[in-house]
């Protein structure tokens, strides 16, 4: 493709979701497929993972493990590497959803406490942010605040400067 038009990708990504929102998910499968080769030709990270996830979960619902797991391993790597946190967190609880639903309970235990992990660092991070914006906020207040300060001596300054050269004249 010669122009960057994520149109296409947007449309199959609807019509995937409507597919498996009625649970019709050969024809969400195809879809999100479409999606994710435009994500591909486009070279596009964030729909490369998300449509990987889509994917992944359409084979999940049909009971097809082996594209399941590679789709949603697609999907992390993805998502991974860009640092694409709250995706990250949606397909850990995925996977451990699928494995649970295959009766893989180890592999399903792990990634639910991956998930757990990942929800707490995510947390953590999410409060430190909050904490940095807050801190930036009130310095910024503060600075107002002295500028304001400085701008009214300065004011009153001038003016007793003005009162005194109007006595002295």
């Amino acid at each position: 493709k010669t122009s960057f038009d994520l149109t296409d990708v947007y449309c199959h990504n609807a019509r995937g979701d409507y597919y498996a929102a009625t649970r019709q998910w050969h024809l969400a499968l195809r879809q999100h497929q479409l999606a994710y080769q435009l994500a591909m030709e486009y070279n596009d990270p964030y729909y490369i993972a998300d449509e990987a996830w889509e994917v992944g979960r359409a084979w999940a619902a049909m009971n097809q493990q082996d594209s399941a797991e590679y789709y949603l391993g697609k999907a992390m790597e993805v998502a991974r590497r860009y640092n694409y946190m709250p995706k990250v967190k949606f397909i850990l609880k995925e996977l451990s959803a699928y494995y649970g639903s295959t009766q893989q309970y180890s592999r399903a235990w792990k990634v639910a406490s991956q998930l757990a992990e990942f929800t707490d660092s995510l947390t953590t991070l999410h409060n430190h942010n909050r904490i940095l914006l807050n801190d930036v906020r009130f310095q910024t207040a503060k600075k107002e605040g002295r500028i304001i300060q400085l701008e009214s001596d300065q004011l009153l300054q001038q003016l007793r400067l003005r009162q005194k050269n109007t006595l002295n004249y």
